[in-house]
C-alpha cells in the first residue's frame, strides 16, 4: 500500500473513533441526565406521598379530637334532657293504651 493511503485511512479511522467516542459520550451523558430527573423525580413523588399521608393522618386526628371535645363538652343538663324526653314520651305512650 502506498503510505499515503494508509495515513489517510488511519486519519479516516481515528476521525470516526472520534466522532463515535462523541456520540456514544452524547448518548451516555443524556442517558445518565435521564436517570438523574428520573430519580429526582421518583424523591419529589415520595416527598408528595409522605406529605399526604401526613395531612391525611393529622385530619384524621383532628376530627377524632374535635369529636372527644364535643363530647367532654357535654355536661349533664343535655343528659337530663334526653332521660326527660325518654320519659315523656314513655308517658304518652302509655296513655294511649
Amino acid at each position: 500500500m502506498n503510505r499515503t493511503v494508509l495515513v489517510l485511512m488511519m486519519a479516516v479511522t481515528v476521525e470516526a473513533l472520534v466522532e463515535y467516542a462523541k456520540t456514544f459520550g452524547n448518548r451516555s451523558s443524556a442517558l445518565q441526565s435521564y436517570n438523574s430527573q428520573l430519580s429526582a423525580a421518583e424523591q419529589q413523588k415520595m416527598a408528595y406521598q409522605m406529605q399526604l399521608e401526613q395531612a391525611l393522618a393529622n385530619g384524621s386526628a383532628e376530627i377524632l379530637q374535635n369529636k372527644y371535645d364535643t363530647l367532654q363538652n357535654l355536661d349533664n343538663a343535655y343528659a337530663q334532657q334526653i332521660l326527660a324526653l325518654q320519659q315523656a314520651a314513655a308517658q304518652a305512650a302509655q296513655k294511649r293504651w
